[in-house]
């Protein structure tokens, strides 16, 4: 069994968080596409090297999220979330990554029926595109489950991704995050 830890937990420079978690003893990690990481990999080759001589592999990469709407029913705003989240891909299957995540909500708190139906149409239309781009580049895609605090949040249970996601691309998974599923 492998098991790994996020870097999101820690605070320091990108290669400090690398250094601390080999030290811990992990081997497997999960990164978030965020600036950091972005500026580590400007030399993939160097960011690769310095993997290796630490004996770490990404393992998991939790795509961006922030000021992203994949389940916008609006054509050109989905669009853009699907090209921003899928330009990260090349480099992550270059770095040996497995599996990337994805969060295709927003709301928090809840959605009328209507609105609720229309995301649930616009997130399995983005859910294929995604796998589409991520297979292009031999990663798996993973929708993670959203919190609902209570309301009617899209994709929040995991009977509900799954439900999305029946019939399509074998590289189209789930990703249990306990804590939005208050577990």
């Amino acid at each position: 069994m492998e098991y790994g830890i996020s870097t999101i937990l820690f605070k320091n420079s990108f290669n400090c968080v690398l250094e601390e978690i080999s030290l811990a003893g992990f081997r497997c990690i999960e990164v978030y596409c965020d600036k950091q990481l972005l500026y580590f990999c400007e030399d993939i080759n160097k960011a690769k090297t310095i993997l290796h001589q630490l004996g770490l592999e990404i393992k998991v990469a939790h795509c961006k999220f922030k000021n992203l709407w994949p389940d916008d029913p609006e054509e050109k705003k989905r669009m853009e979330a699907v090209e921003i989240i899928s330009s990260d891909f090349e480099m992550l299957s270059e770095l040996g990554v497995d599996i990337v995540v994805v969060h295709m909500g927003r709301f928090r708190g809840g959605v009328c029926k209507e609105l609720y139906t229309t995301l649930l149409k616009s997130s399995k239309q983005t859910i294929i595109e995604l796998g589409c781009k991520a297979d292009n580049y031999g990663l798996k895609l993973a929708v993670e489950n959203l919190s609902s605090c209570g309301g009617m949040t899209p994709l929040s249970s995991v009977a509900e991704i799954l439900d999305v996601i029946d019939g399509l691309d074998e590289n189209i998974g789930i990703c249990l995050d306990t804590g939005h599923a208050f577990l």
